[in-house]
């Protein structure tokens, strides 16, 4: 992560940017089957006189599109966070910076959310867990790059500011997400 945001190679961020995205939205697509097969479920056991014929559909191709600008535009307001960060420390960076650095993030999440979906898959109450779980490491792999690079005499101020920022971020992103949970259905 230092040598990539020293690097702050564009290309490189938003690639992984983008496949974080890809990987989020898949994983959703796991989350809706479950639902969509749940709601069937309970339709079949409470209507058995009904038609046969019903079936359950989901918005995939506009969740999956939601999905990927959601992670897109939330990584972009997580390195404007993190440029607010830096600069309040005294640190001089520049936006391309910060989204190398939310691309740290991304190249960690990419495997973790892949892995939420095998256990998805497997048990759906672990698959869940796991998901929100790698989220917040995801974000102490930021801190933890960010002070990687930050100057010795800066780094206390700078991780006490990234740790309000991130429950600021937390709190954001659970309104944004329960905001946008309509377009899922």
């Amino acid at each position: 992560g230092k040598r990539l945001m020293q690097e702050a190679n564009i290309k490189t961020a938003i690639i992984l940017i983008v496949l974080h995205a890809i990987m989020n939205a898949v994983f959703i697509k796991l989350v809706e089957n479950r639902i969509a097969e749940e709601i069937y479920k309970e339709y079949k056991a409470n209507a058995s006189f009904l038609s046969d014929n019903v079936k359950i559909t989901m918005p995939y191709l506009r969740a999956f599109i939601v999905t990927i600008l959601l992670t897109v535009c939330i990584s972009c307001a997580l390195a404007g966070l993190m440029l607010v960060c830096y600069r309040l420390s005294n640190i001089a960076v520049s936006y391309i910076q910060m989204l190398v650095l939310v691309s740290v993030r991304s190249a960690v999440l990419i495997q973790a959310v892949f892995i939420s979906g095998v256990i998805f898959i497997i048990s759906w109450n672990y698959g869940i867990s796991a998901f929100v779980l790698v989220s917040i490491v995801g974000l102490i792999c930021i801190v933890c790059t960010a002070t990687a690079i930050a100057p010795d005499d800066k780094k206390d101020k700078l991780v006490l500011l990234m740790s309000i920022m991130v429950l600021i971020f937390l709190v954001v992103k659970i309104f944004i997400i329960y905001k946008m949970c309509p377009l899922y259905l």
